[in-house]
């Protein structure tokens, strides 16, 4: 009984953990326009984003700025690459349902070249591995994410309404089962529960330490909630089209106006 109430408390402490590394991970680049209607659920998403914000302050934020103290940036470079490392099985599926089969072998390459070489993912050797693109410069076998988000997004599935999730932080209709798998999936390489939840702190503790930066541009935003709402859908945008999205289809995508 004791045991299962310890376990049922960790869990409980790596979801908490985790929704700061997704809430911020949307802020990776700052959006150029913002939308002029409000999302269809924006009340909900707005009190579901105040108390994302809360636990962050509370507990990942003070976590992650130790884990950066403790830690050296060669170190959590290290720890990034062996994360980045178990995605790319993800990224080659993900890409032959796209119909990319050259970004599915580029996957598959770094996967075996960093298993091996790059001692389990803990360097990226394939992306200095020499390889040279289509006007023979050597650009190596760089890195591209492909998720369940991008597929369905590819497929013709559009967007649907934005969703901010508990603990997991800013989603889509759409890409509210990648949110999950992206984050979860790569972990279940390990059958012992007690071998992944250390990982998935460490992992956490990674993800939000690389978006410290991102703090005091968000709070200084004159609308916190605007300005991670519309990151998220840029990046998400761009990450469909590859960095080449259409201006008139950065929002289109997405149901932003509550009478439509």
């Amino acid at each position: 009984m004791l045991q299962t109430l310890a376990s049922t408390r960790r869990l409980g402490i790596l979801l908490i953990l985790w929704f700061s590394a997704t809430v911020l991970g949307g802020c990776a680049a700052q959006p150029a326009t913002y939308a002029d209607e409000p999302d269809p659920w924006e009340g909900m998403n707005r009190g579901i984003f105040a108390f994302n914000r809360g636990l962050d302050k509370a507990i990942i934020r003070p976590a992650a700025k130790g884990y950066t103290f403790i830690l050296p940036q060669p170190a959590r470079r290290g720890v990034t690459n062996f994360f980045n490392n178990l995605e790319e099985p993800f990224n080659a599926i993900n890409s032959l349902l796209q119909g990319k089969p050259g970004l599915a072998g580029n996957a598959v390459g770094r996967f075996a070249i960093n298993t091996t070489v790059g001692l389990l993912g803990l360097m990226d050797v394939a992306a200095h591995s020499g390889v040279k693109d289509e006007e023979g410069r050597e650009r190596g076998l760089q890195r591209h994410e492909e998720d369940l988000g991008q597929t369905l997004a590819v497929w013709g599935v559009p967007g649907g309404p934005y969703l901010m999730l508990p603990l997991l932080g800013p989603s889509s209709a759409r890409d509210v089962f990648s949110t999950v798998q992206r984050f979860f999936s790569p972990l279940r390489y390990f059958s012992s529960s007690e071998a992944r939840r250390p990982l998935i702190a460490v992992r956490i503790l990674d993800a939000r330490s690389r978006f410290l930066s991102l703090d005091d541009t968000i709070n200084a935003s004159a609308d916190p909630y605007l300005f991670v709402r519309n990151a998220y859908i840029q990046n998400r945008t761009f990450a469909i089209y590859d960095g080449n999205p259409p201006i008139e289809d950065m929002y289109d995508d997405y149901d932003l106006d509550m009478d439509e």
